[in-house]
Formats: C-alpha cells, sequence, structure tokens
C-alpha cells in the first residue's frame, strides 16, 4: 500500500480501509458507536500521516486542515444505514445532527485524553 504522506484519508480512501466491522444488527445506537470508532481511525491515520498535528487535541482544530464532518460520514458506504443519518427515513434534522453530535464528542473525548496515553505506539 503506498500512502501518500500529509495526504487525508477523505481524500485518499483507495488506500485506507477501517478495522472497525460493521454492526449486525444495525441499530441507531450500534451505527453511532461504530461511525464514531471510524471517525477515530480516520483521524488517528490522518495525525499519523501528518495532516494534523500530533499535539491536536480538539474537533474544531481538525477543520485547518480538511473538512472534519467528513470523518462522521461515508456515503460510499456498502450499507446506506451505516454509512450516513440522512438515509433514516424517520429521523428528522434536528435528530441527525444530535447522533452526529454525539460522534463528534467521541472524537473530542479521544482526542483530549490520548495525551494521557502518547507515550504507547497504539494511541
Amino acid at each position: 500500500m503506498d500512502i501518500t504522506r500529509n495526504v487525508s484519508v477523505l481524500l485518499d480512501a483507495g488506500n485506507f480501509t477501517p478495522k472497525t466491522e460493521t454492526p449486525d444488527p444495525v441499530c441507531l445506537e450500534s451505527i453511532v458507536r461504530y461511525r464514531s470508532s471510524v471517525a477515530i481511525e480516520m483521524i488517528r491515520e490522518d495525525i499519523l500521516r501528518g495532516v494534523h498535528s500530533p499535539d491536536v487535541s480538539a474537533f474544531s482544530e481538525l477543520h485547518e486542515a480538511v473538512d472534519a464532518n467528513m470523518y462522521l460520514i461515508d456515503e460510499q458506504h456498502p450499507d446506506p444505514l451505516a454509512g450516513s443519518f440522512s438515509d433514516w427515513p424517520d429521523l428528522t434534522v434536528n435528530n441527525q445532527c444530535v447522533l452526529l453530535n454525539r460522534i463528534i464528542e467521541a472524537a473530542e473525548d479521544w482526542l483530549k485524553t490520548r495525551a494521557l496515553v502518547r507515550h504507547r505506539e497504539e494511541y
């Protein structure tokens, strides 16, 4: 796999596959956990690639290099319900925003707490 340094996984999807498996069964709670895990994997990879500073500690800081909101969704996911909340027919826009904010909060928590384990390679 040829990974271009400083190129975000958001632009280099062919060279990045999340390790997190799509949940089965698919329900809103499992998708929030799944999308949170995938978002963290993608952010972590972009830190390793040099897209973001190793010291980044807030989700809002990610916007300096990329449209960080794109870490939250995957419009190309083979299961549309696992890729985006907009494909759930009964969700209002407000409810979609609530769920997306939960993913942002999970990523934010990871960014803030990873400094506690920064000495470990797998952080």
